[in-house]
């Protein structure tokens, strides 16, 4: 049985290891292979739905294509967070004839027609390349970047999508730069002002470690869904204060004419 205990610390609570809860054999299936053996990180798109979970994919897997458990190690979901799902010493069902050389790490989407993944699956994608690549001395193949592969590099398939070499350098891209104190605090105060609450720290590396501009990631956040969901509960609000009050002013204007009423009788 593997049972490889793994950890992404930067990712903080986005991470989950999720290898006792999701369907089918975390830990034997399809075998156990020394780490030493692997040799590539292979990128993959779930070419589904962007509401679609590690649950929904394990269960296709298991009782449609009759496997003994979900083909990939693991998952990331479109806020970014990132479930381990096949142990690591397993070499799952991801890519023909290489599994026993490929990690398969899977984000959930369809990346084609200039799509790509979310910023949150970049970062997240970037920081689980990372602590498999230069933190995790027990699987030596991998050490580099150039080893971070998409499916399509290894098989004749277009996953993750056609977009893929377009975002690649995105994933890879975050580790080159340093950013300055005072671009950190740029971005910070971007966060409190637009969004009204202080950058999750994978958010802050992504656009402190990118190439865009402050005033390109300030476009960027103020066309977030984050900042539109903001802005019609902000709208609800008003809308509900100005029917409260017109609701006061209604009663206030039929109070007035019973108490008048009432005079008039007496």
């Amino acid at each position: 049985m593997g049972n490889f205990t793994f950890s992404v610390p930067a990712l903080g609570t986005q991470y989950n290891d999720y290898r006792q809860q999701i369907l089918g054999d975390s830990f034997n299936w399809s075998w156990v292979r020394p780490l030493t053996e692997i040799r590539y990180l292979t990128i993959h798109h779930s070419a589904g739905p962007d509401n679609q979970t590690p649950d929904d994919i394990a269960t296709y897997h298991v009782n449609s294509r009759g496997w003994g458990g979900i083909g990939y190690h693991f998952v990331i979901t479109k806020n970014g967070d990132t479930y381990y799902v096949g142990d690591l010493t397993t070499a799952r069902a991801h890519v023909l004839n290489l599994n026993h050389l490929a990690l398969g790490i899977c984000l959930i989407g369809s990346f084609v027609a200039g799509v790509e993944p979310t910023f949150s699956q970049i970062i997240s994608t970037h920081e689980l390349c990372a602590q498999l690549l230069f933190r995790t001395p027990e699987i030596p193949g991998i050490s580099a970047w150039e080893d971070v592969v998409g499916h399509q590099n290894l098989s004749p398939t277009q996953c993750p999508g056609n977009t893929w070499q377009n975002w690649r350098t995105k994933v890879v891209s975050l580790s080159t730069t340093q950013p300055s104190n005072d671009r950190l605090q740029q971005i910070i105060q971007l966060y409190q002002i637009i969004l009204g609450r202080d950058p999750d720290q994978s958010g802050l590396n992504y656009y402190a470690q990118s190439q865009w501009t402050i005033e390109e990631i300030r476009k960027i956040i103020c066309e977030s869904q984050e900042h539109k969901e903001l802005i019609n509960r902000a709208k609800n609000f008003k809308s509900a204060q100005t029917l409260a009050s017109e609701a006061l002013i209604a009663f206030n204007q039929t109070r007035d004419k019973i108490e008048s009423i009432t005079r008039l009788g007496q």
